[in-house]
């Protein structure tokens, strides 16, 4: 009887030595992950250039006021929850978007617009300092002026700031750096007259 509850004992012994092994190496490996993660970040260029484009049945200067239309279509998509419109000239306005309810504030300048043809616009967002540039090109199909391909343009700039979240953002905007683009394009479509395919 105490032989067998001696072994019991071992047993347990043994198992919790093996758990904790298995603790140990699963941390060694999350260190290691998030380590790879770290310098894979910080070693990726700070500039990145992503498109997106899709063609709507409608004519340049339609899909140009739908586009133009920051408070309906906003450049940040369905993650903008307010807008703020201030400074600029209704030429070349400029107003911040704010992501979710305390949220990154980006402010956004109209630097170009040419109606019909091309819109530029330069976001800035003071909490991690990432730059962008949006280019909004429209161009009818030939022969008919009520098909347009919009094809957007978006280089975004992630300076080093911190040793955590500037990876983190490099690698982000590399996975999901054109979601947005792509949502801003379905929430024009379904804010403008006509099918894109």
């Amino acid at each position: 009887e105490y032989m067998g509850s001696s072994l019991f004992l071992m047993d347990k012994a043994s198992l919790a030595y093996v758990a904790l092994k298995l603790i140990g190496y699963v941390a060694l490996l999350a260190i290691f992950v998030v380590l790879c993660f770290l310098i894979v970040g910080c070693l990726l260029p700070l500039e990145k250039v992503l498109v997106a484009s899709q063609r709507f049945d409608a004519s340049p200067q339609h899909l140009y006021r739908g586009a133009w239309n920051f408070e309906r279509n906003p450049v940040t998509g369905p993650r903008c929850t307010k807008v703020y419109i201030g400074g600029g000239s209704p030429e070349l306005p400029r107003w911040t978007e704010e992501m979710g309810r305390g949220g990154s504030k980006i402010v956004v300048t109209t630097v170009e617009a040419v109606e019909g043809e091309r819109i530029v616009r330069s976001c800035f967002d003071a909490e991690t300092k990432m730059t962008a540039k949006f280019v909004y090109e429209f161009v009818a199909e030939e022969g008919n002026r009520q098909s347009t391909t919009l094809t957007i343009t978006q280089t975004v700039n992630v300076p080093y700031t911190h040793w955590f979240v500037t990876p983190f953002f490099r690698i982000m905007v590399r996975f999901f750096g054109s979601l947005g683009m792509r949502q801003f394009l379905q929430r024009l479509h379904a804010s403008t007259v006509g099918r894109s395919t």
